[in-house]
Order: structure tokens, then C-alpha cells, then sequence
């Protein structure tokens, strides 16, 4: 399969980094979605797990759908009946489990359209039985402190209706209605479609757009054929991170704690309401901690005493022999990380920098004669 290349990274991205994003943005951005679902429908495709993560933009800032592991066809008019995608994002029919069609990516746009504009979602609960209750009985709520245009606020309420006929972009003119919006006036559809309108955001070539933590645990430890490899891995030991939980931190050494306990610290993060500057500090040192094991994997320097220390290091596998071949795409990656790495000393301690550089200066010096076309 051969995808277009998206330079300009997802638009969770950029709304973790802008916080809430402007009007014009989300509208530019929602008329584009809408034109993508649009026709995912029309050819009878139902993507499902719409959400700011499988939004990308390209070089020029235009969205892009992405992300199809859970879309599907639906057979004429039959309903699916399925519980499928990203909790937050699930529409009321999906939950009711009722029987549902293309409705519920015109729910999810109006999720993701709130969530830039407010920099929160609409419905939300500390346990999934307490999000679904939200889902499907709260009243729908918009911060007072946020300036946004009475057509912006009209025009997510028409999405995120529970009465399914009535939400806008469903039925044979439901996205007539959709771009007959008072929020869309003056918008040309077709030079839309056409990209022959300037998106209001253009992403920065120069910098890397996209998370370097996550990127280099997906690229050099899980799906790159640069493997580490582990020895004498114990039962419990190991970090847990997802969309919805971050590493867990302690005060205590982690080099005295037992693989029960790091386990524990692994899978949990304390979260205090009324402590608003130490959970800050919390996920500071959190992520400065999901570094450090990655690098420590990465690089073959372990802290730990305890069990599940990495005994090879890229760099080992890199110098064994017979040389094992690299791909133009890993060498392109591993540069681009690097970059990041120099660029986000923030969140990046120096010699985990330093160490992640050392990688690639190997690489760049094996590279002609190992990179392999495929």
C-alpha cells in the first residue's frame, strides 16, 4: 500500500502544544473533514474512529483522514450493531447498541470540533461506565470563557444531537444541510475540494511534527527491524503507556523497588484536583522518566538492579557481523529523531540527547553500504 507522506503532523499534536485552537482553524478543518467523510460515505464506508490523533495535515496545513484499522462497509441500509472505536469519540447508537449507519462519524466530527475549540471534550467520566452514562444522558455544555461565534456553537449542537435523523450530514441531505451552514457562509466547497484555499495554519517544515517519545519507542523498539533484544526479562517488569495513561512516577529509587512496585508505579499516575502545579511537576517527570527507560533500552545503559536489565544495545546490533541491512525509511526516521532530540532539551535530558545522536552518527556512517530499497 502506498500513502501520501503527511509532513505536517496530527492535530493532536498541535493541540497539545496550542492548547485550544482558533476558530478559523477548526472551521477550515471541519469543512475538510466533512468533505472527507463525505465521501468515505458515498462509497459506503464508515471510518469509525474519527478523533484529532487520525487527523493529519499535510506540508501545506490541509487535513487528512487517517487510520482505517476499525472502518468498515455497511450493505445498503442494514445497520451495524458493533461496539467499535475510541470511547470519548462513540456516538449515543454505538453505546445503545440499537443498530447504527454513517451517523456516528458526524457525531465524532462534532466531538473533535469542540475539543479544538475548547480544549476538552463534551462528555466525561473518571471510568468508562461513567463516560457512557455522560455520553448518553448529559446535558451538552459550552465554557463561558471561551469566545466562540454563536454559528460555531449552533453548528456543533447540530452534531452532537442523540436524535439521529436530526443530526446534520445524515439522510440524502444531510450534508447539504452541512454546508448550507450559517458557519460555512461564504465558503467556496468546491475550491475546497479542489485545495485551491490557503488553510490558515501552514506547520513549520524546519521542526519535527510529531511527539519524538513516542516515535522513537515505536520506531526502535517495537516495529523497527533494529530490535533490542532482552535478557533475563522478569515477570512484571516494564512500562505501560497508552492514549489514556501516562508512566507512573515515585519519589522512591527505582533502583530498590521490586518488580511488583515497578509495575505498579508503571501503570499509575496520582492525580490531585485540588494540586493543579504538582501534577505538572508529576507529568514532567513523568515523561523525563519515559526517556530514560526508552533511552536506557535503546542505548544498552541501565540504572536499574532489578530484573529486565537490556544487555544488547542498538548500537551492538548495529556494529554485529554480518552487517544487517537498513532501509532508506529507518535512516530518514532516525535522522529526523535525532533533530527532535536536539530541539526538545526541554522534555529531553542531555545525555539521553547525546545518546539518541550516537545512534545516528553510527547509522549515517553505515549507511551507504547498508541501506536496503524495499
Amino acid at each position: 500500500m502506498v500513502l501520501d507522506l503527511m509532513l505536517g503532523g496530527d492535530l493532536r499534536f498541535h493541540l497539545d502544544r496550542l492548547g485550544v485552537m482558533p476558530e478559523e482553524y477548526v472551521r477550515f478543518y471541519a469543512a475538510e473533514i466533512a468533505l472527507g467523510l463525505n465521501y468515505l460515505h458515498s462509497l459506503n464506508i464508515i471510518h469509525r474512529d474519527l478523533k484529532p490523533d487520525n487527523i493529519l495535515l499535510d506540508e501545506r496545513g490541509h487535513a487528512h483522514l487517517t487510520d482505517f484499522n476499525i472502518a468498515t462497509t455497511t450493505l445498503g441500509s442494514k445497520p451495524l450493531t458493533s461496539v467499535a472505536g475510541s470511547f470519548a469519540y462513540i456516538a449515543p447508537e454505538i453505546l445503545l447498541k440499537r443498530g447504527y449507519l454513517t451517523s456516528v462519524d458526524w457525531w465524532s466530527m462534532g466531538v473533535v470540533c469542540y475539543e479544538l475549540l475548547f480544549g476538552k471534550r463534551p462528555f466525561r467520566g473518571k471510568s468508562n461506565d461513567a463516560l457512557q452514562q455522560s455520553i448518553l444522558h448529559d446535558k451538552l455544555a459550552f465554557p463561558s470563557q471561551h469566545k466562540v461565534s454563536a454559528q460555531a456553537i449552533d453548528f456543533i449542537k447540530s452534531l452532537l444531537t442523540r436524535d439521529v435523523n436530526a443530526r446534520i450530514g445524515v439522510g440524502k441531505q444531510g450534508f447539504s444541510r452541512l454546508t448550507s451552514h450559517p458557519w460555512f457562509t461564504g465558503l467556496d466547497w468546491e475550491k475546497l475540494r479542489l485545495k485551491e484555499i490557503d488553510p490558515p495554519f501552514v506547520p513549520d517544515n524546519k521542526k519535527a511534527n510529531f511527539d519524538p517519545t513516542h516515535e522513537l519507542e515505536e520506531i526502535l523498539l517495537e516495529d523497527n527491524p533494529l530490535k533490542v533484544r532482552k535478557k533475563n526479562t522478569k515477570r512484571g517488569v516494564g512500562t505501560t503507556y497508552s492514549e489514556n495513561m501516562g508512566p507512573g512516577i515515585s519519589g522512591i529509587d527505582q533502583t530498590e523497588q521490586n518488580p511488583e512496585q515497578q509495575m505498579m508505579e508503571d501503570k499509575f499516575l496520582t492525580y490531585d484536583y485540588s494540586r493543579p502545579e504538582d501534577n505538572e511537576r508529576r507529568r514532567k517527570q513523568a515523561e523525563q522518566r519515559h526517556w530514560a527507560q526508552k533511552m536506557n533500552k535503546t542505548t544498552g545503559h541501565s540504572n536499574r538492579k532489578a530484573g529486565g536489565t537490556y544487555k544488547t544495545s542498538v548500537l551492538d546490533y548495529l556494529n554485529q557481523k554480518p552487517a544487517t541491512p537498513l532501509t532508506a525509511a529507518d535512516i530518514l526516521k532516525l535522522e529526523e529523531l535525532a533533530r527532535s532530540a536536539r530541539a526538545n532539551a526541554g522534555m529531553i535530558e542531555i545525555k539521553h540527547q547525546n545518546m539518541l545522536i550516537q545512534v545516528i552518527k553510527k547509522l549515517e556512517h553505515l549507511a551507504p553500504q547498508k541501506i536496503v530499497i524495499r
